[in-house]
């Protein structure tokens, strides 16, 4: 009796696991589309989240790798397949192109799949992968999220298909509300101000496929900001999203998002950056402690150098350099004291050249990288970002933070400026959909 117990547990353990893993399996998202000569738009899966695995594998290997902790899978050997990742929720399809007497035929592009917005607008899916030259990936970060059956469509030349896929997980709204503008986020020692958002049409037949944002950033009456780098990221309230790239003006342009999932939600990312002056090359030993600006100390920062590799004592900014550094010797654990801004001392040994950063790691205070670059006419010459190297807390006070940021520099660089870049915490905002602009393209 208890054997058949025993056995009955396991079956049901094991059916209760291929159930929980049944929706991450490859399997025939819906029917095929029947194309033109006989050719067939073949869906083989939908996933929906950041995570998209399409599996070239059994299904008893499917339901293993779902179910099993990564650490259990090594039997398993290497998975065979592709995994994309997006970074919010998205709508990832696999498809593939089948002709009746050819068999499979090269997969298709991205500009022909496109999803349907719940106002009817369509929108392309970004081309993530091709498995085999013949299977496409396409994930759509915005589609029609609340409908059980996603509209989509496939075009073929001058012809258009239209088919569905089920949705996986039906969106509900987000209970949002929006604020007039202008607003405004407080963070330390700045203000970042939206004071404009605009929807614009570069169609032809004036579908609002565009948003632009405006964003200033604020400083304390006594200083001016340093140049800002923003990025926005766009929210529906649907669960839709689109990202702008790095801008160095105040107005990061967006992918349109659904007008009838209001509000929006704006995410904004800003990067400034903060001149420390000029400095000579660090090379052959120099080391140049870069002036304390009103700027960067409002932001934390109190002690900059820029450095040649080499053995350095730092006491209350005062730099001796003890001697050079031979590569493959051991490096002593580099050591800090600190009573207070006006009495510390720091013991380091750096294995190359780059620059020294001291700053206030406490909560709210933006957490600082390094760069140089050359200054040549107004904004011309090289930049040489540099790596983050290590990290260091003094003992008797841990929010202050030691950086090391190495930099190789090409040979016979000059007119070098060193710069501090602040990463302000990321600020939102909550705004209805503007009203669209019409710039038809000629």
């Amino acid at each position: 009796m208890r054997r058949l117990l025993a056995w009955s547990g396991l079956l049901l353990l094991m059916l209760a696991l291929v159930v929980a893993v049944l929706p991450g399996l490859n399997r025939q998202a819906s029917s095929p589309v029947l194309l033109a000569d006989g050719r067939e738009l073949r869906i083989l899966k939908v996933s929906l989240g950041t995570n998209h695995v399409y599996s070239l594998e059994p299904y008893w290997k499917q339901v293993l790798r779902c179910g099993l902790p990564k650490k259990w899978q090594g039997f398993l050997g290497p998975m065979r397949g592709q995994q994309i990742q997006t970074l919010y929720d998205s709508l990832a399809i696999w498809i593939e192109v089948v002709h009746p007497t050819n068999g499979h035929l090269a997969a298709p592009k991205s500009e022909q799949i496109k999803a349907r917005l719940p106002e009817g607008h369509w929108v392309e899916g970004a081309e993530r992968s091709v498995v085999g030259g013949v299977i496409g990936c396409f994930a759509f970060s915005r589609f029609d999220r609340a409908a059980r059956q996603v509209p989509l469509q496939f075009h073929d030349g001058t012809n258009t298909f239209p088919f569905t896929v089920d949705n996986p997980r039906p969106a509900r709204a987000a209970e949002w509300t929006a604020r007039p503008l202008a607003q405004t986020n407080q963070l330390f020692q700045t203000q970042v101000v939206l004071w404009k958002s605009s929807v614009h049409s570069y169609s032809r037949d004036g579908t609002p496929d565009q948003f632009q944002v405006g964003v200033v950033a604020i400083a304390p009456e006594s200083e001016r900001t340093g140049w800002l780098y923003c990025r926005a990221t766009g929210f529906d309230s649907l669960g839709n999203w689109s990202r702008s790239g790095w801008h160095g003006v105040f107005s990061p342009v967006l992918p349109m998002l659904s007008t009838q999932a209001a509000p929006w939600k704006l995410n904004i990312e800003a990067k400034e950056f903060i001149s420390m002056g000029l400095v000579p090359p660090p090379t052959q030993g120099y080391h140049t402690v870069c002036p304390r600006r009103n700027r960067a100390r409002e932001l934390g920062v109190f002690f900059v150098m820029v450095a040649d590799g080499g053995s350095y004592a730092i006491t209350n900014g005062i730099v001796t350099r003890q001697g050079g550094y031979t590569a493959g010797t051991v490096r002593p654990p580099p050591s800090a004291t600190w009573t207070s801004e006006t009495n510390w001392s720091l013991r380091l040994v750096m294995p190359e050249p780059g620059i020294l950063c001291m700053s206030d790691a406490t909560a709210g205070f933006p957490a600082i990288q390094a760069r140089l670059r050359e200054r040549i006419g107004g904004d011309d010459g090289r930049i040489f970002p540099a790596r983050f190297g290590s990290e260091l807390h003094f003992n008797e006070n841990p929010t202050r933070a030691l950086s090391l940021f190495p930099i190789r520099l090409p040979t016979g660089t000059t007119n070098l400026e060193a710069e501090i870049i602040a990463l302000h915490p990321t600020t939102e905002f909550f705004v209805n959909p503007p009203q669209s602009k019409h710039h038809p393209r000629f």
